[in-house]
């Protein structure tokens, strides 16, 4: 990695010539850059890692005060990718096991747990107009597919120990795959964009629509929009308000601010199934319209010629047996 200078920052881009830490570093006074005439064991290898970069600018120019900003920008490009290497590997473990339960084949299982692995990554990717980060990062693509095959063959002999899909383990590990996509999309948002509300944006498409693509290849109904019995998208937007307001502040390192927004997102999560929180929605009562499914229709019904019904009598006696 080589240093650039970008207006008064001086950026660290990676191979494919994007930032790979930003802002790595601020230089607040004596603006730096290469002299040709300087001695070449002066100048940095390639590459060398970050430190040794600033090693170099200190013992080529000297005198220039730098911000503390390069080992806090190094540890929160640690901390988002490790959390993005988690969610691929938790959402193609939940994408795969949604596809086992539907009854699909081995094939069906892979691919809806890679769409729930990168799905929203994706997505955000292709919004942003950059290469999406699958393509050029494949270990996010073997993860996948390595953790759909592993839970395809897997998960039926755990579910004959008695282990479900409600087992406090597996939705710890769903709450940590919907705050780290959440923490992880609002962070490259806020990298790309710089503004509050695109970061919140882009943060909901990372970790909501990859679970949205599943329920929709499985003919079923987005479980982020209707969280019937505990809050799921509203946890990951408290995470990313969170990352939000802390950025915006200014008064902890980035890695931290990463770090405190997933665990509150994390925590949010446990306590809406832990006490049953939910978000207010209408009800057929406050609404004054009932709706009527085929099963639960009281009264006459009308019924067409040559129109077929099945009726189930349930008779429940004193003793307590049907």
């Amino acid at each position: 990695i080589m240093p650039s200078l970008v207006g008064s920052e001086m950026c660290i881009r990676d191979r494919y010539g994007r930032p790979a830490l930003a802002p790595a570093l601020v230089v607040t006074r004596d603006v730096f850059a290469w002299p040709a005439a300087e001695p070449r064991s002066l100048r940095p290898e390639r590459g060398a890692r970050a430190p040794d970069v600033l090693a170099c600018a200190r013992r080529l120019r000297g005198g220039g005060r730098w911000l503390w900003l390069m080992p806090t920008a190094v540890a929160a490009r640690r901390a988002s990718t490790a959390m993005l290497l988690f969610s691929s590997a938790t959402g193609s473990f939940g994408g795969a096991m949604r596809g086992g339960v539907e009854q699909m084949d081995l094939v069906g299982c892979v691919i809806l747990g890679v769409i729930a692995g990168v799905g929203g990554g994706t997505l955000r990717d292709l919004l942003l107009g950059v290469p999406v980060y699958w393509t050029y990062l494949r270990v996010h693509l073997y993860i996948c597919v390595a953790c759909s095959l592993a839970t395809f063959f897997l998960w039926p002999h755990a579910m004959r120990l008695g282990v479900t899909d409600t087992h406090l383990a597996v939705l710890y590990a769903d709450a940590a795959a919907l705050a780290s996509g959440a923490v992880v999309g609002a962070h490259i948002g806020h990298q790309r964009t710089g503004d509050p509300v695109l970061t919140v944006a882009i943060g909901c498409v990372t970790s909501l629509f990859g679970g949205i693509f599943v329920d929709l290849f499985c003919i079923a109904k987005p479980r982020v929009l209707h969280a019937s019995r505990s809050m799921y998208a509203t946890p990951a937007l408290a995470g990313m308000l969170a990352y939000v307001l802390l950025i915006r502040c200014a008064l902890v390192p980035q890695a931290v601010v990463i770090v405190l927004s997933f665990v509150l997102a994390l925590g949010l999560r446990a306590l809406s199934w832990t006490y049953r929180l939910r978000m207010p929605r209408w009800t057929m009562a406050s609404t004054g319209f009932r709706r009527l499914a085929p099963r639960d229709r009281e009264g006459p019904i009308a019924m067409t010629p040559g129109q077929r019904l099945d009726v189930q009598i349930t008779t429940r006696p004193p003793s307590g047996r049907t």
